[in-house]
């Protein structure tokens, strides 16, 4: 059982996957790869969903630099993940 439902991670990650502006590296193949890998992490979806308030609003909804401090965070990490080889 997962602290962050199916339904949240998922409707969370369409909102970020679609933001701009996406690394050139994360090319589409590589983000379903990387999907596949952060989707049980719970540390990642704990700074994305808790620290960014992205668990109880909409990111549309968030202060534009909590919105971008978000986005940001989360191509971050998938970048970190992909450049240190885990995809």
């Amino acid at each position: 059982m997962h602290y962050f439902s199916e339904e949240i991670r998922e409707s969370v990650w369409e909102q970020l996957v679609t933001q701009k502006p996406k690394p050139p590296m994360l090319t589409v193949p590589r983000l379903k790869k990387l999907k596949v890998q952060v989707w049980d992490n719970e540390d990642f979806w704990s700074d994305i969903l808790d620290r960014h308030g992205l668990r109880h609003e909409k990111l549309d909804d968030l202060e534009k630099d909590v919105k971008e401090h978000a986005i940001g965070n989360f191509w971050g990490m998938l970048c970190q993940m992909q450049t240190i080889g885990r995809v």
